[in-house]
């Protein structure tokens, strides 16, 4: 019998105190007329992909901040359903936790977030991703990706 899928929640209190609930689907934001809104509250300041300070001088004013402000501007819906490349995929969507890297789990257990089933890629361009939770309208960052590593691409 498959697995059945559940969205993406946490299912207890982590003992830091990061209470995650509330997560949306990808149906959910597909439909959802709320605009877009963001937090660091989550975000990994340490790890491979944790906002240090070299990122804030190197990427936060001229890379980060303007796509997040660009992002506010929309809706979730017109977020979610935005596509490209050649087969038309989503260009943001959930990625399940179990296609993360191994090193990426490893830090989601260090960051207290190892009871979540899945987190939410925003694409800023190329290889670089965003990735968080979705907690309503308010996407909680986690990480920055500059080479797309956390969740490779699976070879066609």
């Amino acid at each position: 019998m498959a697995r059945r899928r559940r969205p993406a929640h946490a299912a207890n209190v982590p003992s830091g105190g990061k209470r995650v609930q509330g997560i949306v689907t990808d149906q959910d934001l597909k439909s959802c007329h709320n605009k877009f809104d963001w937090s660091l509250e989550l975000a990994d300041y340490h790890g491979s992909w944790g906002f240090t300070t070299e990122v804030f001088r190197r990427d936060w004013c001229h890379e980060i901040l303007p796509k997040l402000q660009h992002f506010e501007q929309r809706k979730w819906a017109e977020i979610a359903n935005e596509t490209s490349g050649r087969r038309s995929g989503t260009r943001h969507h959930h990625v399940a936790i179990e296609d993360l890297i191994k090193n990426a789990r490893k830090d989601l257990k260090q960051l207290e977030l190892e009871d979540l089933d899945e987190l939410y890629s925003l694409r800023l361009d190329g290889k670089k991703r965003l990735y968080g939770v979705v907690h309503g309208n308010r996407f909680k960052i986690v990480w920055y990706d500059t080479k797309h590593e956390v969740c490779p691409s699976k070879p066609r």
